[in-house]
């Protein structure tokens, strides 16, 4: 699953940089319900720790598929970016909340990536 939905992330990106954001946006919305069974108005009404909840308790994510829903949020946020700055704060910051749960979770696997984008995110959210 992990595997399916990087494609997924990949094919986003690559879409956006072609300039065909909205598609990819589409295409990062669909995949919550498809890899995650998770509806995107859900995801947008939750608050952070809701929706960290929900995924653990509920949906029985472990870290590693929590960490790949924070990278699937966080680049729906860098497609927001431009169109809706606010909607793009809110993936960012649920986002956030999942990367340090996992970071904090996830004690034995040191990440360089991980901790990257942690402040990348961090960066974001102060610069909106």
């Amino acid at each position: 699953m992990i595997e399916e939905y990087a494609r997924v992330l990949a094919h986003a990106l690559g879409l956006q940089a072609e300039g065909r954001g909205k598609e990819a946006l589409k295409d990062l919305q669909a995949a919550y319900g498809t890899f995650f069974n998770e509806e995107p108005e859900l995801i947008k009404m939750l608050l952070p720790s809701q929706l960290l909840k929900r995924l653990i308790e509920h949906d029985g994510l472990t870290t590693s598929q929590v960490e790949i829903f924070a990278q699937g949020l966080r680049a729906e946020a860098d497609l927001l970016m431009d169109s809706d700055p606010r909607e793009a704060k809110d993936r960012y910051v649920k986002a956030l909340a999942l990367y340090e749960y996992v970071e904090f979770t996830d004690s034995t696997s040191y990440s360089i990536p991980r901790k990257h984008a942690i402040e990348e995110i961090k960066y974001c959210i102060s610069a909106l």
